[in-house]
């Protein structure tokens, strides 16, 4: 996932809901994420690891990354989410997240 403009709000507290949240069923057939690596522009930053649960789910980037995107012209700049390693689903192969979103705090 590539966001162009886009940055953590307030505390920079990043929630995700992870998978393909319509139905339980759904969550369960379709893969969703176990790892991401976050990179700014061309520089690596960090993985997270996320749990294998239905709901939300929150991280922080680590302080050399918020640091940079204070620093960086966003919009020029790719925030990049590449995924490492999934958490296989029931039925399907594909990776589904439901949201990326960021409320502050």
């Amino acid at each position: 996932i590539e966001l162009n403009g886009w940055q953590p709000m307030g505390d920079g507290t990043v929630s995700i809901l992870n998978g393909y949240q319509a139905s339980r069923s759904s969550w369960e057939n379709n893969s969703r994420v176990k790892q991401f690596k976050v990179s700014l522009g061309t520089k690596d930053y960090c993985i997270v690891e996320l749990a294998d649960v239905m709901g939300i789910q929150e991280f922080r980037f680590p302080r050399e990354l918020s640091l940079a995107l204070d620093k960086t012209d966003i919009s020029r700049t790719k925030l990049r989410f590449t995924i490492v390693e999934v958490y296989p689903g029931l039925k399907w192969k594909d990776t589904a997240i439901t949201e990326i979103f960021s409320c502050g705090g």
